[in-house]
């Protein structure tokens, strides 16, 4: 039987926020922003955004839940709607480097314009997935070269990306 592709998303958190993400592997989707439909499985691209932004792990969506109450998330920027636990795949020491830049913050090395990556999630395609793990594979081959399980397994990083694509 042949298992259904999981999405892939890149998720966008903010400085101020990223260790209290980072500590529990969480993030949350505040009260206006969108939520594309996750399931258990899915792959995430962690950014951090700000100065020193661009992919900072790669992680597996394991939980989500429905915030009752603010009091549940360790926010406190925004009222936050959802929240999501992850199995962290790898998480790197240094962001990859995406390098927008011009007028219109292009990056040549993924062919995204940074405005394609604007909000707390963002969907991404074949094209860029595959631009993207293209880069990180490039840029992060020590850190990818790790084993860790994945779907039961232990493989390498590399080769859990390399399924992502392929």
């Amino acid at each position: 039987m042949e298992s259904a592709k999981l999405n892939v998303f890149g998720i966008n958190i903010h400085p101020e926020n990223w260790e209290d993400c980072l500590k529990d592997h969480r993030f949350g989707i505040r009260v206006d922003a969108r939520h594309p439909k996750f399931n258990k499985g899915d792959i995430f691209l962690v950014r951090k955004t700000g100065k020193d932004y661009g992919v900072m792990g790669i992680w597996v969506l394991k939980e989500e839940k429905y915030v009752t109450t603010q009091d549940e998330v360790p926010w406190e920027d925004s009222d936050y709607r959802w929240q999501q636990w992850f199995e962290p795949i790898v998480d790197f020491q240094t962001p990859v480097s995406e390098e927008f830049a011009g007028a219109t913050k292009f990056s040549s090395k993924i062919r995204i314009a940074a405005a394609r990556l604007i909000g707390s999630v963002v969907i991404l395609y074949e094209p860029e997935i595959a631009r993207y793990l293209e880069l990180i594979l490039e840029e992060k081959a020590e850190e990818c070269s790790a084993e860790v399980v994945y779907q039961g397994e232990k493989l390498k990083v590399v080769h859990v990306d390399n399924a992502l694509v392929y």
